[in-house]
């Protein structure tokens, strides 16, 4: 059943779509066919229960595309907490350090870890952006170290 959960949302927004379709055409009562003359006679109710069904069919393809959107997230955490496990010591601290602070901090505040001098402290940095974990920018004469938008968004 969860593997259908795709194909039943694309379902109920295609029906949602097929009878706003419906009413659209039938807004002109002189070219509408016999068996839909009840939809142009109660048009106004039956917009008002269109509007009530969209909300349902959003409320409903929500529900059936959440639970996969879950999944991908504890998926991209799970990956990221396995990369952190090939770090050494320093590397986590210095990572959690950024998490901890939004992903962002200036290379001066991660060289006060504990354990850490500025000199320990900018060879890691420098490891962890050619990993690709981390980013440096410049700013004047201090380094802002980022983490990489996909690890920030896992934690987030």
């Amino acid at each position: 059943m969860k593997n259908h959960r795709p194909l039943i949302a694309l379902a109920l927004v295609s029906l949602f779509m097929l009878l706003v379709i419906v009413m659209i055409l039938t807004f002109n009562a002189d070219s509408t066919p016999d068996f839909l003359l009840p939809v142009v006679q109660y048009h106004f109710e039956l917009m008002i229960l269109i509007a009530l069904s969209g909300m349902l069919v959003g409320a409903a393809v929500y529900y059936l595309m959440s639970e996969q959107v879950q999944r991908k997230q504890t998926t991209s955490r799970k990956n990221v907490e396995i990369l952190l496990k090939f770090l050494n010591e320093d590397e986590r601290k210095v990572v959690k350090k950024l998490l901890s602070k939004n992903g962002n901090a200036m290379q001066y505040e991660l060289s006060r870890l504990e354990g850490l001098t500025r000199l320990k402290a900018h060879r890691i940095i420098s490891k962890l952006e050619r990993q690709g974990i981390v980013t440096i920018e410049r700013i004047g004469k201090v380094n802002s170290v980022s983490l990489i938008k996909e690890i920030r968004e896992a934690f987030e």
